[in-house]
């Protein structure tokens, strides 16, 4: 296999580092509190839904853990190609 090194003064570095960074501040952001706040407030209104609400509600519910459980599994994905990219990279230097 060959190692092709990309001269371009480490552009193709900052553009990832860039990319990432705006990824890492996504997740912050959907770890935001705020709206969560509002929804605990919201729900134990006094009827606040009905039993259709209710199901639909449990819906969005289930999506939004299906994209959280994904969202973590695709940053540990990316740290661990990382780790393994410069693994390899550190042998064949």
């Amino acid at each position: 296999m060959s190692h092709t090194h990309i001269d371009d003064d480490g552009k193709h570095v900052a553009e990832i580092e860039s990319r990432l960074r705006a990824l890492a501040a996504g997740y912050g952001e959907a770890g935001s509190s705020d709206d969560f706040d509002e929804l605990f407030v919201v729900i134990h209104r006094p009827g606040w839904t009905t039993p259709q609400e209710l199901e639909f509600m449990g819906i969005l519910i289930e999506a939004a853990e299906r994209s959280v459980a994904e969202a973590l599994a695709i940053r540990a994905a990316l740290v661990q190609t990382a780790r393994t990219i410069g693994a390899a990279s550190a042998v064949s230097v």
